[in-house]
């Protein structure tokens, strides 16, 4: 009878906290060394990029649980509409806090994979239908990086030390083992807050970096892009893609990217026979996106497309 007022207790345990842990809504894009993934799509093993206290570095995937709610945040930030479950915890390094998104007002602010400070100026809470969320869990740092925008989120912590004990098993949990006794999610608690403690105290950090204005956007200061204006060599004009840049060092072709997908900012062509070839997308320091998907249009540009300018 013990026995099974115990099993009950940690099942209970389990399937009460689970929804209350940090997560992502479906369609919400993370950011790994090969590109953006998309929740949905993520897999266990895959790598996210995270933050480690100074520097960003790379996790591994470890847990996916699914669930659904049907309450989402809408969040605007100065570059972004994006949308967030009610419990996803985001880091705000003025207060140097984790708060969940239902928590958030337009006196948050969220720090990026460029750790600038991104402030939120609008925030609502939304009733919707039922949409798929999903709690990641990753080794440490135990966070990663979403949207376009790439804000800091926390991971959700995955509970089932529990489960562990019930069927018998241990189970591998910041670096130790936990075998088959009750103690055993007593310890998995010990351990949480030891680890969420020693993140708090990692976290003072972020801080102290300045970065100038909250949240630049790189295509705003045109720095770059006037920099390549200024050394380019030849200019063409087309009716719906805007200017044409021709770097003559590289002999490559810039221009602005308008729609912005994925962090965006410039397109790169090179020259061939006919017209010019997409070759890659930028972000804002002229860096190549890797693994970016490339839709049909503006694959090619034809040169009778194009205007030449002096």
């Amino acid at each position: 009878m013990i026995l099974k007022k115990i099993l009950s207790f940690f099942l209970c345990l389990i399937i009460s906290i689970n929804p209350l842990l940090s997560s992502i809504i479906s369609g919400t894009l993370i950011k790994t060394p090969d590109g953006y993934i998309r929740a949905e799509n993520i897999a266990c093993g895959d790598t996210a990029i995270s933050y480690n206290c100074t520097l960003l570095a790379t996790e591994a995937i470890t847990h996916i649980r699914k669930t659904t709610t049907d309450i989402v945040v809408a969040i605007t930030t100065e570059k972004e509409l994006f949308y967030a479950s009610p419990y996803q915890l985001f880091y705000d390094p003025v207060i140097k806090q984790w708060i969940s998104a239902q928590s958030i007002t337009t006196q948050t602010t969220f720090l990026n994979a460029h750790l600038d400070h991104c402030p939120c100026i609008r925030v609502e809470t939304i009733s919707t239908r039922p949409i798929d969320v999903y709690h990641i869990s990753a080794t440490g740092p135990h966070n990663f990086f979403v949207t376009e925008q790439e804000l800091l989120t926390h991971n959700a912590f995955p509970v089932i030390i529990g489960l562990a004990w019930l069927f018998g098993e241990g189970l591998q949990f910041a670096g130790i083992t936990l075998g088959t006794t009750v103690l055993g999610s007593y310890i998995g608690v010990q351990l949480y807050n030891a680890q969420k403690q020693k993140e708090k105290e990692c976290n003072l950090e972020f801080h102290v970096v300045s970065y100038g204005s909250p949240c630049p956007d790189p295509d705003d200061d045109k720095n770059l892009f006037e920099s390549i204006k200024l050394k380019s060599d030849k200019k063409m004009r087309h009716k719906r893609f805007g200017n044409f840049y021709r770097d003559p060092d590289t002999k490559l072709w810039w221009s602005k990217d308008n729609a912005n997908h994925g962090g965006s900012i410039f397109k790169v062509f090179k020259e061939t026979a006919k017209g010019l070839e997409w070759t890659f997308d930028a972000d804002g320091i002229g860096h190549q996106i890797v693994g970016k998907h490339k839709g049909p249009v503006g694959l090619f540009i034809s040169y009778k497309e194009l205007i030449r300018c002096p």
